[in-house]
C-alpha cells in the first residue's frame, strides 16, 4: 500500500529539530505505516550521542554524505558515504561525526521505539538549517534518560569521545 497524508508529507519536508540535528521521517512505524521506521539525520561536526543500546530494535545506519566513526560493542570503523552498518538490539552503541560538512543518513530501526524517542525530544523545524550546537544540560540529559527508559532506550555513558 502506497499512501502519504498531506500532513504526513509536509512532516517530511520540514523535519524536526531534534537535539544538534535535523531529523525528518520517511517512513513512520509511529503512524503505522509500517512496523518498520525510516528517518533522515542530518548532523554536525562533532555531533555525537551517548551510549547506549535499544532493548527491542535494531539500528541501521545509511551513510549519504560525509563520515562518521561508530562503535557497535567492542568494534569501532569509520564509515564514509555509501557504506551501511548495524547496530543489533542489546549491543551498545554510539558515533561521532567526523567530517568539517556534518553528515547526513538514512536510520533504519525494526519498531516504533527509537521514532518514538526522537519525536518527544523534538520541536518542529522551522528551516533546513541545522540548530546551533550546545551540550545538553543535566535537565537535558535527565529528560533524555528518562524518554529512553519509556522507548526501551537506555543511556549507559557519555559520547564517543574526540
Amino acid at each position: 500500500m502506497i499512501s502519504q497524508t498531506k500532513a504526513a508529507r509536509a512532516e517530511a519536508d520540514f523535519g524536526f529539530n531534534f537535539l544538534n540535528t535535523r531529523v525528518a521521517f520517511r517512513c513512520s512505524a509511529v503512524a503505522g505505516q509500517s512496523t518498520v521506521s525510516v528517518h533522515e539525520h542530518w548532523m554536525p561536526f562533532g555531533d555525537a550521542p551517548p551510549l547506549h543500546r535499544h532493548a527491542d530494535e535494531d539500528e541501521i545506519f545509511h551513510v549519504l554524505s560525509g563520515t562518521l566513526r561508530i562503535r557497535v560493542g567492542e568494534t569501532e570503523v569509520v564509515a564514509k558515504a555509501g557504506d551501511t552498518l548495524v547496530a543489533p538490539k542489546g549491543v551498545p552503541h554510539t558515533f561521532r561525526v567526523l567530517s568539517a560538512e556534518g553528515s547526513h543518513c538514512l536510520v533504519v530501526t525494526n519498531g516504533a521505539d527509537f521514532e518514538a524517542f526522537v519525536r518527544e525530544l523534538s520541536t518542529p523545524a522551522a528551516s533546513d538549517i541545522l540548530p546551533a550546537p550546545v551540550a545538553p544540560t543535566p535537565a537535558q540529559q535527565q529528560a533524555m534518560a528518562e524518554t529512553g527508559h519509556r522507548h526501551g532506550i537506555e543511556i549507559l555513558g557519555p559520547p564517543l569521545a574526540a
